[in-house]
């Protein structure tokens, strides 16, 4: 009789294991058994002494298909007339005792396997080999950090999403991150998260729902490094025509956003862009330069864009007049330019001039250089200039 152990390998659980067998005698030829019955079948857990006491599960076919010497032995995993016998992570041994093959009584092992986990709930922490399947899709679920249904008990909004009970209690856990509803209603967005609030599990998003969640909504959030803004969430109540209360979170330096740029993004008052001339870090709020077509509120959903604008104060003005007229003259003499008039004016006003026959000749301070001359005509009245030359 063939003594060879198959390994089976990892079976998963409540599935069907099947056991071949092979019965010859001395002679090596093929032979029939008799005892081969499911109450003579043992099967042993993690090398324990102890075996499952049920045979019920178990079925024998001896000589399969009417070929003598090959035999078959079912073990349903299913059959749970041992209570937690069967489980995950678990491995069996199998054996045969009391068998008689050819006048002769055998106790053999037939058979080892494990019961594992089905493919989709294989233990992620197993599969770290480099450049497999089950690494890279545990690298893929290292991005995610949270999935779940809405509760939607507080209520979801045009700029918000409630997470269940599993989410963190943290503010700003998952900002700035991803989330997307991946089943139920408004299944297909994605929104980058602005904010969170950790006593209300309420994310806000960038930008307002098309469709809005509610609870039959499950999302997924995944991480994610954020955009270009320098401040980012939910403005806080107190905005007026020409300011906006940002969150708690933005900068506490005086005047660190002036010349910046805020965009409504989503909520009350969505799509309205304008530049930031004043920043007051005690009380969060910025100045704008015109007034909100719509003031934005507690709904609404902003963010600062690193996108410098000069603000001129008015002590600037009053150090531009002074550079401007405080030029040297000498470097703004080009024919036909504001400098060269200016600087003709005050020639002529500060040097002579003289008449030589009908051309009239101007000098310049030093009363030495000429810089311009014009023909006189006498029309029997007056004298007048006709043209430069």
């Amino acid at each position: 009789m063939s003594n060879n152990v198959i390994q089976i390998g990892s079976v998963i659980e409540e599935s069907i294991v099947r056991i071949p067998l092979n019965t010859i005698d001395s002679a090596g030829g093929s032979v029939t058994v008799t005892n081969l019955l499911p109450a003579n079948i043992h099967i042993h857990k993690n090398g324990e002494l102890t075996q499952r006491s049920s045979s019920n599960g178990m079925t024998t076919v001896t000589d399969y298909d009417g070929v003598t010497g090959n035999h078959l032995i079912t073990i349903d995993l299913s059959d749970n007339s041992d209570p937690g016998f069967y489980e995950q992570g678990a491995d069996y041994a199998v054996r045969i005792q009391g068998l008689t093959v050819a006048g002769q009584t055998r106790n053999i092992w037939i058979a080892k396997f494990q019961i594992g986990f089905a493919l989709w709930d294989e233990d992620l922490r197993d599969h770290m080999i480099n450049n497999t399947a089950g690494r890279k899709l545990r690298q893929l679920a290292d991005t995610v950090l949270l999935i779940g249904t809405s509760p939607n008990l507080i209520g979801n909004t045009s700029i918000s999403i409630e997470l269940n009970g599993d989410a963190s209690t943290v503010d700003g856990a998952y900002d700035p991150g991803i989330v997307s509803i991946i089943s139920g209603t408004g299944v297909g967005q994605s929104r980058k998260i602005y904010e969170y609030d950790g006593a209300q599990k309420l994310c806000y998003v960038e930008r307002d729902w098309k469709v809005l969640p509610d609870d039959t909504s499950e999302y997924m959030i995944t991480a994610d490094s954020g955009g270009i803004s320098v401040n980012e969430g939910k403005l806080q109540l107190g905005s007026t025509s020409t300011t906006a209360a940002l969150n708690t979170l933005a900068s506490g330096i005086e005047n660190a956003y002036i010349g910046q740029i805020i965009f409504i993004s989503a909520g009350v008052g969505s799509d309205q862009v304008r530049r930031i001339i004043a920043y007051d870090n005690i009380n969060k709020v910025v100045t704008v330069n015109s007034a909100w077509d719509i003031i934005p509120t507690d709904q609404s959903v902003y963010s600062i864009l690193p996108i410098y604008w000069s603000v001129l104060l008015a002590s600037d003005f009053e150090i531009i007049a002074d550079y401007v007229w405080d030029e040297p003259m000498s470097g703004h003499i080009t024919t036909g330019t504001a400098g060269a008039f200016i600087d003709f004016i005050k020639s002529v006003n500060g040097g002579r001039w003289r008449i030589l026959g009908s051309v009239l000749i101007m000098y310049a301070e030093d009363n030495i250089t000429e810089i311009a001359r014009f023909n006189l005509i006498d029309d029997g009245t007056n004298i007048i200039e006709r043209a430069r030359i």
